[in-house]
C-alpha cells in the first residue's frame, strides 16, 4: 500500500493505491474511512488482521472443506468448457496459433452500463460480467442437450461475518 499527500493552494490531496493482490476495493473503503477518521482526530474502530481471517478459512475448510467440494462437484457435473471461436483455454494458453478477443466500449455505451449498474445497485462488474454472460451464450457452439446453460466464475467477497468487515485484505473467493 502506497499514499502519496500533496498541499495545494485548495488543501491536501492523499493519494492511495495498492496491488489488487493486496487489497479489494472494500479495503480501499474501510483505509478511506480510517483515512478520514484519524484526520479528523476520531479513534479507529477495531479490526481483524487478514491472518485472523486466514486462520479462519483455513479452519473451515479443515472442518467442512470435503463437504463443500462435493457440493461443487456435484453440481457442476456434467458441465463442459464453454468453446468459443478465437478464445484463449488453459490447454491453449501456450498455443501461438490462438488469439486474444478484444472489444473497445463506446463512452455512450459505458455510461449506460454505469446507469445500468447504479439503478440495479450492482458493481459495474457485475454488468459486464452478465454481459459476457449473454454474449457468450448466444456465440457458443450448440450441443443437443437439456442443458445449454453458460456458467460463469466470479469474485464473491468473503465478508458476511461481521468480525470480517472492516479487515484490510484479498478477501475474495470465486464462485460459479
Amino acid at each position: 500500500v502506497r499514499v502519496r499527500a500533496a498541499t495545494c493552494s485548495e488543501g491536501t490531496v492523499v493519494v492511495m493505491w495498492m496491488h489488487h493482490i493486496v487489497g479489494d476495493e472494500w479495503s480501499m473503503d474501510v483505509l478511506r474511512q480510517d483515512f478520514n477518521a484519524t484526520s479528523g482526530g476520531t479513534e479507529l474502530q477495531s479490526s481483524k488482521q487478514l491472518w485472523e481471517f486466514a486462520d479462519w478459512e483455513w479452519e473451515l475448510l479443515q472442518r467442512e472443506g470435503e463437504a463443500m467440494s462435493a457440493w461443487w462437484r456435484g453440481h457442476l457435473k456434467g458441465c463442459k468448457a464453454l468453446k468459443l471461436e478465437g478464445m484463449m483455454t488453459e490447454s491453449s494458453a501456450h498455443d501461438a496459433r490462438v488469439k486474444m478477443v478484444s472489444c473497445k466500449i463506446a463512452p455512450s455505451m459505458a455510461e449506460k452500463a454505469k446507469a445500468a449498474a447504479q439503478a440495479a445497485g450492482v458493481s459495474l462488474f457485475a454488468v459486464w460480467q452478465g454481459v459476457f454472460a449473454a454474449w457468450a451464450h448466444r456465440n457458443m457452439e450448440q450441443e443437443e442437450s437439456d442443458n445449454n446453460d453458460v456458467l460463469v466464475v466470479g469474485p464473491y467477497g468473503r465478508r458476511e461475518m461481521a468480525q470480517f468487515q472492516r479487515t484490510v485484505g484479498y478477501l475474495l473467493n470465486m464462485v460459479v
